[in-house]
């Protein structure tokens, strides 16, 4: 019979024995050393079982961090991808003209609406202006008793030249857009070549059998996710962005529909204030597009010195100045009208 007292001897850890000072030579020798090569046995597989569960936790923490770091690193090329294509992007938008805005199906609808709704309208206030001119011609000289045929010429002449710029009136708004263009044209392109870098400056690439804590798992994990909810918002920002782009075609599309109605009222000093505000107001929307630019061009400034003063070592706080930056220009965009309507006094 084996004693139990060689097993839990032999299968303990060196240095520890419940049955110290038992003398071995009470029992034979077979049972000695076949308590020693079971209880070997048992710390072998013992020492076996310990070591293969470490190794597969290890593994199993390995795969969670290059799970959640190659996820991460994904979402961080998207990211900046997204980035740099949407400011270069609505940049290209602005560029636009008016007659190529949405394959210039805008441009021809409100050109025809202008000529059927709006030119009927202008002939009438033409003619309604011209007479009370002439009215005031003859009221002149009734009370002078001069024949006033110089002042009479001169109605006319005013008359041919409203006539003139009145039926270009809607090409004349789309040569004041043309030359916001070209002036947003010579402004440079604003795309951030630079962007966030790559991903493994700011963490390493994970390396099979390194065994990760799940601090750094979790840290992961919580960049991955933020990456995720950072592409949201820089999508939604630039849905807002772009969407304040196409209201301003728009937007001048339309002003420019009724054009022929003010300049009708050219050739009268009276009711030629109207065409000048008319006019401002044409260039200041014109203008809204460079000054947008302007912005856009301003972003790589923008960037660099948020990263700068941020942190540029911390990939959340890198996001942090991409979703900054492109608030910062949302905000920025809808101060531009006050901005081109103060410069050409056009409230």
């Amino acid at each position: 019979m084996i004693p139990i007292n060689y097993l839990i001897y032999y299968a303990k850890p060196e240095g520890y024995n419940p049955y110290d000072g038992m003398n071995l030579d009470d029992y034979p020798s077979w049972a000695v050393n076949a308590g020693q090569s079971i209880a070997e046995k048992i710390d072998g597989a013992t020492t076996y079982a310990s070591n293969w569960l470490h190794e597969q936790i290890v593994g199993i923490k390995y795969d969670m961090y290059s799970g959640f770091y190659n996820k991460a690193c994904d979402a961080w090329q998207v990211v900046n991808s997204d980035f740099n294509m949407n400011i270069t992007s609505a940049g290209s938008k602005l560029r636009e003209g008016l007659t190529s805005f949405a394959y210039g199906t805008p441009y021809e609808t409100i050109k025809r609406i202008a000529e059927v709704g709006f030119v009927p309208v202008a002939v009438v206030i033409l003619v309604v202006v011209f007479a009370w001119e002439i009215a005031q011609v003859a009221e002149r000289a009734n009370q002078t008793g001069d024949k006033m045929f110089s002042e009479l010429v001169m109605a006319l002449f005013k008359l041919v030249v409203a006539i003139i710029v009145f039926a270009h009136a809607f090409d004349i708004c789309t040569t004041i857009f043309g030359v916001g263009q070209w002036i947003g044209s010579k402004i440079s392109g604003s795309r951030l070549t630079a962007g966030l870098g790559n991903f493994g400056n700011y963490y390493a690439a994970p390396v099979p059998g390194t065994e990760y804590s799940m601090g750094e798992i979790f840290d992961m994990l919580w960049t991955w996710l933020f990456l995720i909810v950072a592409r949201i918002g820089v999508v939604l920002l630039y849905i807002l962005i772009y969407f304040k782009i196409l209201m301003w075609f728009i937007e001048y599309l339309l002003f420019s529909a009724p054009a022929s109605i003010p300049f009708a009222m050219l050739h009268n000093k009276e009711w030629s204030m109207v065409t000048l505000n008319y006019v401002r107001k044409a260039i200041a929307l014109a203008l809204e597009g460079p000054m947008m630019i302007v912005l856009f061009a301003l972003y790589p400034a923008l960037y660099s010195y948020m990263i700068n003063n941020v942190g540029h070592n911390d990939a959340v706080s890198n996001i942090i100045c991409i979703i900054g930056g492109f608030f910062f220009i949302f905000v920025a965009l809808k101060k531009v009208p006050s901005i081109t309507q103060s410069l050409m006094n056009a409230h």
